[in-house]
């Protein structure tokens, strides 16, 4: 976790972009957080499992992780409009 000014990070926009697909970047503006920039991978991961989580447990033996990959990709898929 990094924590800049939102003068920083207009300063240096394209530096923080890239950082922020390795650790989440807190943007301060008068002392108070604005705004992060996270990773969005770990974000569409953190959301399925909060979905995942609250799913009735079954005996199913569900592979989660090839379900979290496949949701990924298609999330990046779609939005960098790739196939």
């Amino acid at each position: 976790m990094k924590r800049i000014t939102l003068e920083e990070l207009k300063n240096n926009l394209e530096k923080y972009i890239e950082l922020s697909s390795e650790e989440d970047i807190y943007i301060f503006n008068d002392g108070q957080i604005v705004s992060v920039l996270t990773n969005t991978k770990e974000f569409h991961l953190h959301k399925f499992n909060e979905f995942v989580e609250g799913l009735p447990k079954s005996n199913l033996n569900i592979d989660y992780d090839e379900i979290i990959y496949e949701e990924i990709m298609k999330k990046h898929s779609n939005h960098y409009g790739r196939n």
